[in-house]
């Protein structure tokens, strides 16, 4: 089985961290997959691919089998289904997609969401027992798609950026070295 971790990752903080061990620990995938948006992507404070690329690779160091994907960031990406297509073609093996609560909500809205959704499998991270309801609410056709992780996750990418001196603790020692390095998030 290979998992498939997409987000914004700006930065990876130690939630990003807590996720990706559980997941190795409780699935022992063939290979985890992160997918960081490409910079393109419509998000405000986004920093560039490379750096938030590099964050990662310091974050999954020690791991084998792990790909920091750049997908999102080729000019003719089509979706995260597309993408999902790819990794399941490509390595012939059964692929779950990891997302929390915000994504998981937002679904509707993603790139051909209906395939999308019948025809692939996830994880949702849940941070306060938000998922199973939302699973049950939203999408009650397809809640055997969903496996839910609950975990105790107080570190955030937003709160880091807003404010990263007093935030430094979310962060693990490599990746703050990183953001100070080069000058990110405003510091």
């Amino acid at each position: 089985m290979i998992l498939v971790y997409g987000g914004a990752f700006n930065p990876p903080t130690k939630a990003h961290k807590t996720i990706f061990e559980t997941l190795l620990s409780r699935y022992q995938p063939s290979l985890f997959v992160f997918i960081p948006v490409g910079s393109s992507y419509p998000k405000s404070n986004l920093v560039d691919f490379e750096h938030r690329k590099a964050m990662l690779e310091l974050m999954t160091q020690h791991s084998n089998s792990v790909l920091i994907s750049d997908i999102e960031q080729q000019s003719a990406f089509k979706g995260t289904v597309k993408a999902l297509d790819y990794f399941k073609q490509t390595y012939q093996e059964p692929v779950k997609f990891v997302l929390g609560l915000d994504n998981l909500l937002d679904l509707p809205n993603w790139i051909e969401y209906g395939r999308l959704l019948s025809e692939n499998e996830f994880i949702a991270i849940d941070r306060n027992g938000s998922a199973l309801e939302a699973i049950r609410t939203h999408y009650p056709n397809h809640k055997n798609h969903f496996d839910v992780i609950e975990l105790d996750i107080k570190s955030s990418s937003t709160a880091f950026r807003n404010d990263p001196i007093k935030n430094q603790d979310m962060i693990d020692d490599a990746i703050l070295a990183y953001i100070f390095k080069h000058h990110l998030y405003g510091v």
